[in-house]
């Protein structure tokens, strides 16, 4: 087992996953709105159709955003407080070392 500190999170990356999971919950959503809504007579005061395309897309953008400005924050915190400590194990963690090495 072996520790490492995460100092660093690509803004981006972490911004096109948050985005594509707040995509993905708000297309489930949207779903289980359209059913229990009877079929989409009235979600929203739009068709229900019609929200099940714009939802993903508006809350996608915003996961977007909060993922890129959640990054950016936590990099600069991490440099003033050290970053999160976390624990590898397995056939990864003892590679980790190896990458360090490769850097230097």
């Amino acid at each position: 087992m072996q520790t490492c500190r995460l100092t660093y999170v690509s803004p981006v990356s972490a911004g096109i996953l948050a985005g594509g999971v707040a995509a993905i919950f708000a297309l489930i959503t949207s779903l289980i709105g359209l059913v229990f809504s009877g079929l989409g007579a009235n979600m929203f005061g739009l068709g229900g159709f019609v929200a099940i395309l714009i939802l993903p897309v508006v809350q996608g953008f915003f996961g977007f955003l909060g993922g890129l400005i959640g990054a950016f924050v936590y990099n600069l915190a991490a440099d003033s407080l050290g970053g999160v400590e976390i624990r590898l194990e397995g056939g990864f963690a003892g590679s980790i070392g190896d990458y360090e090495n490769d850097l230097e």
